[in-house]
């Protein structure tokens, strides 16, 4: 069921956006969010408020990367600029995703 369409204030790891819908927050690393660098991992965890959806999702390139450098999408956002996670995006919480590039299939645990 499609949520109605509204503009929301997001605030995540002191990281404070205004999303036009409310399709649900994500969290991006900023490699990805800046579009250097393409999605390699996700990690959906349980979500901390109602417009949190629990993802987050990571280049992958270092293991530790700053929250600082965090940017906050809508899901509408996201499956605009990586379409592949559109098959995924309603896996449950605790899910794990990855892929070796971004040609390769999502592997999902």
């Amino acid at each position: 069921m499609a949520r109605p369409s509204c503009s929301l204030v997001v605030m995540w790891f002191g990281v404070a956006r205004t999303i036009q819908d409310s399709s649900g927050a994500v969290l991006l690393c900023g490699h990805v969010a800046s579009g250097a660098l393409p999605i390699l991992r996700g990690r959906r965890d349980t979500p901390l408020t109602p417009e949190d959806s629990g993802w987050q999702f990571r280049c992958n390139v270092t293991a530790n990367e700053a929250t600082s450098d965090a940017k906050i999408w809508s899901v509408n956002e996201l499956l605009e600029s990586d379409d592949s996670l559109r098959s995924i995006i309603q896996e449950a919480c605790g899910t794990i995703v990855e892929r070796k590039d971004i040609s390769s299939p999502w592997v999902i645990s």
